[in-house]
């Protein structure tokens, strides 16, 4: 049973990435309903595989991601509200042990991106790039 409820609700949190992804791509946007629904499936997958030191480690990645993101918004300029939200949601979802895993792959991708386009004037989605992180991270997740 315990497979299944992961299985699924990875599955479903990734096509819900992937959604916010395309959005962000299109409409330079995030839709708040898209990150509730992210928190939804990893707070019933919490509760579904009992698992405490995973609601520890999400509970200290949002609290943690927060604070980045307090600082973030006073310090860097186009930022947009839903990549920073998109941040402590990802906080939640990877946990306090996997951020630095997350964070460093959404940066490396998002570095790469801005290489190839580099001289000219783009504006870059950070939902791609965090959700590509979060991705990412979630078999090291699976194996915690």
């Amino acid at each position: 049973m315990r497979f299944w409820i992961i299985t699924c609700s990875v599955i479903a949190e990734v096509c819900i990435l992937l959604s916010i992804s395309i959005y962000d791509i299109k409409r330079r946007k995030i839709k708040n309903s898209a990150l509730a629904l992210l928190l939804i499936i990893r707070t019933t997958q919490l509760i579904a595989i009992d698992s405490l030191d995973g609601v520890i480690y999400s509970v200290i990645g949002i609290i943690f991601v927060t604070g980045i993101v307090i600082i973030a918004k006073r310090f860097l300029n186009g930022i947009g509200q839903g990549d920073l939200k998109l941040c402590i949601v990802a906080g939640y979802i990877v946990g306090f042990k996997m951020l630095p895993v997350a964070f460093t792959v959404s940066t490396l991708v998002i570095l790469l991106f801005a290489l190839i386009k580099k001289g000219k004037d783009v504006t870059i989605p950070y939902g791609p790039f965090a959700s590509i992180g979060i991705i990412m991270s979630i078999p090291s997740m699976l194996l915690r």
